[in-house]
């Protein structure tokens, strides 16, 4: 293999890992919209003293992007993947979550193609299409495992939430305050999900 092709195929894989690192670590965004999606997920604004922004800021605030996410999530499959990914309470948007599959997907087999000028068995047919698939299939197995992950933790910390709110409740408190109470004395998932409770709750959203 010559040398020119080894350098393609180097670049187009760090070029994709650039991506996928950017749009993981990402938490930006503009406009009303996007402040609200961010306050009712517990996303933290940053403020102008910050430090300029970066590869992974100026990603997030791509209106392509943006357009991006909000066709997908108006589609049923978008709006299914972004519940999956609040259940699993990733601080990433549809579109996100798609650039990293994506970028994995590809980044796979470049990444096989590269080891196999010290391993010539990844550079074969065979090694190449696993990687395709496998690129393919991790973004999803790692987003369910977090996803049942936690939801298991959560079914374990709800019987004693459950006695938190009845003894709040007994004690004279009011719904929303046994709530307040419930993020105050308990531990995460339970503590975040009560708090997104409250944040929408505040934004105008009924119980």
């Amino acid at each position: 293999m010559d040398p020119l092709t080894l350098a393609t195929a180097a670049i187009a894989a760090v070029a994709i890992l650039l991506i996928a690192v950017g749009i993981a670590s990402s938490k930006g965004g503009s406009g009303v919209t996007d402040r609200l999606e961010r306050y009712a997920s517990g996303r933290v604004e940053k403020t102008k003293t910050d430090k300029p922004a970066g590869i992974a800021e100026l990603i997030a605030q791509s209106s392509a992007l943006a357009s991006l996410n909000r066709v997908v999530e108006q589609r049923d499959f978008g709006a299914n993947l972004a519940r999956e990914i609040a259940r699993a309470d990733l601080k990433l948007k549809v579109s996100e979550f798609l650039g990293i599959w994506a970028a994995a997907t590809i980044g796979t087999p470049i990444l096989f193609f590269i080891i196999g000028f010290v391993m010539p068995s990844f550079q074969t047919i065979i090694a190449l299409v696993g990687g395709l698939l496998l690129g393919f299939i991790v973004p999803r197995m790692w987003l369910n495992r977090r996803k049942s992950s936690r939801l298991n933790a959560f079914n374990k910390q709800l019987p004693d939430t459950i006695t938190l709110v009845a003894n709040a409740l007994r004690a004279g408190s009011s719904f929303l305050q046994a709530i307040e109470l419930v993020v105050r004395e308990s531990r995460p998932p339970v503590s975040t999900e009560f708090a997104r409770v409250i944040r929408e709750v505040n934004l105008g959203l009924p119980f």
